[in-house]
Parts: structure tokens; C-alpha cells; sequence
């Protein structure tokens, strides 16, 4: 085969001149030729191309320690960045271009046209073994980079989350790896599910990929004892762009003068855009929403994102107390219900004597403990708590004057209405109408 003419110039050479099987003393037109079409270095070939005669001449297979050779500069391929695609079609180029100049196999005993048969088979065949054999070793070489930053994505999770490293600026220089930019304030939305999430899988990976496209830095998606963690950063609107689904004017009135849309507060609007992906994936499932979403406040550092997820999973366990489910639940909105959890004991014995007398009732506590909820729920409206539980307003009234009559305090009654409804909240809170393991 005609060699390489001095003015050929090769790219990369250099960086792999150490390649397995490489000689770059020597080489065909038609590797250089491939080479500069896949835009690789031409030493990712190693000695294909005499394989390649030798298999034309012979109509021998390729040896065990070839095919070692050649796994061995698919992993070169794979570590120095090559795209598999790439990488095949540096080969299959080769093998064309290097075709015409083939030797014919067989000897005298063949005609013209069975030389060209049987040399087409030995080199396809050997081709296919070489590809074969290469694109095994980029695999391989693949799936061991994968569970190695998995490992470490894994190991900077547990830090972030659970504070294992006592040195936060070690796990801000991992999480700048991974593209997590943590000095700029991030906000935590935790969710917990009807089933426990699994790390890559369903909804998390529809997750990840949705706040990828939408986030303007590097999120953080994982899933921490069965709950999905999400760290995103915190979002820098323009002026006058919309915030959290409303006009920036009207999101930045206060509190009491416009009302947010439900389980949003002012300081989660930062967070709209990552909420929207979340629920939208969560909605996706079929089946009414038994999803819950914590949002902590926005905080920097690798401490701040620590706290957050405490925040977030905090907001999620009450809001499953509280039966908030299908929507997201601030941690600003619960200040209130922490309050009342600080003391415990005298919020246990506010509902036993508020409401023990309700388990004298037939079928128990329970069916009362819902009327009192859409009750409440309902600004105190029978028509539309009736509705809501499926009653008659004969058969609600019946239930209220029924929980007057056991609890000595009037649902209709504003000041026991106040009594009756902190005493229920604090049933929620305490799981006190559920049954013990």
C-alpha cells in the first residue's frame, strides 16, 4: 500500500502515539484519508489496516490478541471523548477506501471472480469483528466512567443533604463539577409520592430533563430515602416578566392585598418555573394526585442547601398530616402549624378533650372529624360542605348538632368554632384519629 506523502498531515497524532497497537512511522493513504473525514487522530485505527491484508490474503479470522488490541483503543476512544458514532465511521471509511487496494485471496485454482468473492468475505468479516470488537471496548469503557460519577454524584448528595463533609468548601468545589453553581442562592422542592421514587427512573428522569431545558444553571435531581430532592436555582425574572403565573406588578403587592395562587407564597415565586415542570411530570400520572411538594426558602451555600432540605421535608410530612396533597406547600405557609407542634403536650390534650368524646359516636371519630374539615373548609357554608362530602344538608346539619351534642361546642358558634377548629388542626398534626401500629 502506497504510504503517507510527508505533506499528509494527521490529526492529533501526538496524543495518541501511545495507542495500542499504533505505528505512525508508516501509514496508508487511506487511513489518513478516514481519519481527517471522522475528524479523529488516525492512530485510533492501530493496525486495522494490515488486519485487514492479512485477512484478504488469508481469508483468516482476527487473532484474540487483535481483538484485545482493538477493545483496548475503544476505551482510548471513550476516555479521550470520541464519539461512537464517529469512531465507527473511521473504521468503515478505512475499510472502503482501503478496498481497492486489497489483495485477492485464494490461489490459481479460483478464477478472477471467486478471488474477489472470497477476499470480500475475509475482510468484511474481519471488519465486523474489529468494529465489533472496539465499540465493545468504548462501551465498557462507558458504563465504568458512569458508575464512577455516579458514585461521586451520589457522595455529593449525601454531603448536600445530610451534612457528612465537615468541610463545605471541598463539596462546593465537587458540586462546581457536576455544574452546581452554589453560591448563588438555590431553593428545594422535595416531593413525596404514593410510592417511594427511584433515582433514574420515571418521573425523576422526566424531571431532570424538564429542569435541564428550563433552568438557567445546572439543577441538582436526586432522590434521598424515597423522596425526590430537587435543587434548583433561584430565578432572575426581567422587570416586568410574569412571576408565578402573575404580572410582576401585581406579584410584588402585599400579602393581604392579592391572593397567591394556591400553596404559593410570595418568597416561592422565585421557583415558579421549576415548580411548573415538577408538577406537570407529577400530574402526568394517572389517578387523582396523591403527590406532596415541600419549597424551602432560597439560600446559598452548601449549609443554606442543607437547611433547605430540612425546610422542604418538613413542609411535606405536615402537609401529608394536613391532606394537602396535588399542590405545592411553602414552609412559610406552615409557620403557623410548627407553632402549635413546639408544644406538644398541651396540643395533645387540647384534642383529647376537645374532641375524645367524638369516638362515642357510631362509626367513630372519623366520619365527624371530615365534617368538621369541609365545614371549616367551606367558610362555615352547610350548603357547600354538604357538597363537598356528598351529604345532604339535612344529613350535615344532623352531624353538626351531633358534634355539638358529644363536644359541648357549637360548630356555628364563632368563638367554638375557633376551639373546634384549632383542636382539629391539632388532630391532623398529631395523627390523633389514626389507628396505632
Amino acid at each position: 500500500m502506497p504510504a503517507r506523502s510527508e505533506g499528509t498531515t494527521v490529526p492529533g497524532d501526538d496524543e495518541y502515539a501511545e495507542l495500542p497497537g499504533t505505528s505512525l512511522t508508516r501509514l496508508p493513504r487511506a487511513a489518513v484519508l478516514a481519519a481527517q473525514g471522522a475528524r479523529l487522530p488516525v492512530g485510533l485505527l492501530g493496525d486495522y489496516l494490515p488486519a485487514l491484508v492479512s485477512a484478504a490474503e488469508t481469508g483468516r479470522r482476527l487473532t484474540t490478541a487483535e481483538l484485545d488490541r482493538f477493545r483496548e483503543l475503544g476505551r482510548a476512544a471513550a476516555e479521550a471523548g470520541a464519539s461512537l458514532r464517529a469512531l465507527v465511521d473511521l473504521y468503515l471509511s478505512a475499510t472502503w477506501r482501503a478496498w481497492p487496494s486489497l489483495p485477492a485471496a485464494g490461489g490459481e485454482e479460483l478464477d478472477a471472480a471467486g478471488r474477489t468473492r472470497a477476499a470480500a468475505a475475509a475482510v468484511l468479516r474481519a471488519s465486523d469483528d474489529a468494529v465489533a470488537a472496539v465499540c465493545e471496548g468504548y462501551d465498557a469503557a462507558r458504563v465504568a466512567r458512569a458508575r464512577a460519577e455516579e458514585a461521586l454524584r451520589r457522595e455529593l448528595v449525601d454531603d448536600l443533604l445530610t451534612g457528612t463533609s465537615t468541610d463545605p468548601g471541598v463539596v462546593l468545589e465537587r458540586a462546581a463539577a457536576f455544574g452546581l453553581r452554589l453560591e448563588a442562592p438555590h431553593v428545594v422542592l422535595v416531593t413525596a409520592g404514593e410510592r417511594r421514587f427511584v433515582d433514574g427512573r420515571g418521573t425523576a428522569r422526566a424531571v431532570d430533563a424538564g429542569l435541564r431545558s428550563t433552568c438557567a444553571t445546572e439543577p441538582l435531581v436526586a432522590v434521598k430515602e424515597g423522596l425526590l430532592v430537587c435543587v434548583v436555582p433561584q430565578e432572575t425574572d426581567d422587570p416586568d416578566a410574569p412571576v408565578g403565573g402573575l404580572p410582576r406588578q401585581v406579584a410584588s403587592r402585599p400579602l393581604g392585598f392579592t391572593p397567591l395562587p394556591a400553596g404559593m407564597s410570595h418568597a416561592a415565586l422565585g421557583a415558579s418555573r421549576a415548580l411548573a415542570v415538577l408538577t406537570g411530570a407529577l400530574s402526568a400520572k394517572s389517578g387523582p394526585p396523591g403527590w406532596r411538594v415541600g419549597v424551602s426558602r432560597p439560600r446559598t451555600g452548601v449549609t443554606g442547601v442543607r437547611i433547605g432540605f430540612g425546610e422542604a421535608a418538613s413542609a411535606v410530612d405536615l402537609a401529608g398530616r394536613l391532606g394537602l396533597l396535588g399542590q405545592p406547600t411553602h414552609t412559610d405557609d406552615l409557620l403557623i402549624y410548627k407553632v402549635l407542634l413546639r408544644d406538644r403536650e398541651p396540643l395533645a390534650e387540647l384534642v383529647e378533650t376537645v374532641l375524645g368524646p367524638l369516638r362515642a359516636a357510631r362509626g367513630g371519630a372519623g366520619p365527624l372529624l371530615d365534617t368538621l374539615d369541609a365545614y371549616f373548609a367551606t367558610g362555615a357554608v352547610a350548603l357547600a360542605a354538604a357538597r363537598r362530602l356528598h351529604l345532604s344538608v339535612r344529613a350535615l346539619t344532623y352531624r353538626l348538632a351531633r358534634i355539638h351534642q358529644l363536644t359541648r361546642h357549637d360548630p356555628t358558634s364563632p368563638t367554638d368554632r375557633y376551639v373546634l377548629q384549632t383542636a382539629l388542626l391539632g388532630a391532623r398534626l398529631l395523627r390523633w384519629d389514626q389507628p396505632g401500629p
